[in-house]
């Protein structure tokens, strides 16, 4: 299959060739750098009108298509660090489309000073969907939701396919997984799995159901409300298989203080209130950090964090900050001689 650059067609700007770019940067950043540019005040070339797709440096992607399920896929990756001798440490991004460029910026910037800041080499595997929309809802509700006996009453009113997470893992895990070990020297005992929504709901269920298939776990915002809280029905079992593992699983669990709460700029949006206390977003995932705290820490490893004043599209970004920060942590021991002193 072909790879080429990872092209982005958020915005179309001109050319900004003469500026030095040390490393990818987030989107409203990249603009605010473009808009003080001295270029962008003065009258264009002809050459410097043609707009092009934006470039994420060092990043590719390519098309995969599944025999798992017969769904194609967006997959983009990079490398950021040296590759240690053992391999890449491998963070696997669900909603590739929305998170890659972020995630791509803060590791390579944390990387930058990666003594300062205890960073480690990490190989980013985000999975997304063409079409060029930041996210596919209609792909994503099938993908990330658990199978279940019925879907009558998921709490989803917008979406009509569900039920595919057994397939979308096992394409994961028999497809995609084996072939970035092959092809980018990853490392296929430091896996971590970045999911938030319906794709935290979908870490939740790979953790309950196939817990081996990674190491750690950035659950962010898991849709514990989906189809009558369908996922807890896994919980139990998880929670007895787990209390005799032999070797810990690292899981991160978060959530916005505004998951359950009406953020105070919309008092007086009453439907929306209803939906957040019925959905009970932040008890659930404090529950269930507690149920998981309780078993050895030669079973689980896990944190749980709510964050102040983040509504729930707002929070996935911090978590996803904060979970590659933690990932650094998860992997020191790998290669402690990557963090060269400047």
């Amino acid at each position: 299959m072909q790879k080429h650059t990872a092209y982005y067609y958020y915005l179309s700007v001109t050319s900004t060739a003469n500026i030095p770019m040390k490393f990818p940067t987030l989107l409203i950043l990249s603009t605010a750098l473009i808009m003080n540019s001295p270029q962008i005040h003065a009258a264009p070339s002809a050459q410097e009108s043609i707009r092009h797709p934006a470039l994420l440096p060092q990043a590719q992607e390519w098309l995969y298509q599944s025999k798992t399920n017969s769904k194609t896929y967006r997959i983009q990756t990079i490398a950021v660090g040296k590759q240690p001798a053992s391999g890449y440490p491998v963070l696997y991004l669900l909603d590739g489309d929305a998170y890659f460029p972020m995630a791509a910026a803060v590791a390579q910037g944390l990387e930058m000073r990666a003594q300062e800041n205890h960073a480690t080499p990490l190989l980013i595997v985000a999975v997304g969907y063409p079409g060029g929309k930041i996210f596919d809802n209609a792909s994503r509700a099938e993908d990330y939701t658990p199978p279940s006996t019925s879907y009558a009453q998921t709490g989803d009113g917008t979406n009509k396919k569900f039920g595919g997470a057994e397939a979308f893992w096992r394409f994961l895990h028999t497809e995609l997984q084996p072939q970035i070990t092959r092809e980018f020297g990853g490392n296929s005992k430091k896996q971590t799995l970045f999911g938030h929504s319906y794709g935290g709901l979908f870490g939740l269920y790979v953790l309950f159901n196939h817990t081996e298939t990674f190491q750690n776990y950035l659950i962010a915002s898991p849709s514990f409300w989906w189809n009558q809280q369908r996922i807890l029905q896994d919980l139990p079992a998880f929670l007895a298989k787990q209390r005799q593992a032999q070797s810990p699983v690292n899981v991160r669990l978060s959530v916005g203080e505004y998951e359950q709460t009406l953020a105070p700029h919309l008092n007086g949006a009453r439907e929306r209130q209803t939906i957040l206390q019925n959905r009970r977003m932040v008890d659930h995932l404090l529950q269930t950090g507690k149920r998981f705290a309780a078993l050895p820490k030669e079973a689980m490893r896990v944190e749980t964090v709510v964050y102040p004043k983040e509504t729930h599209s707002a929070s996935a970004f911090s978590a996803l900050a904060d979970g590659i920060k933690q990932i650094f942590v998860y992997n020191a021991d790998l290669n402690p001689d990557s963090a060269k002193a400047e």
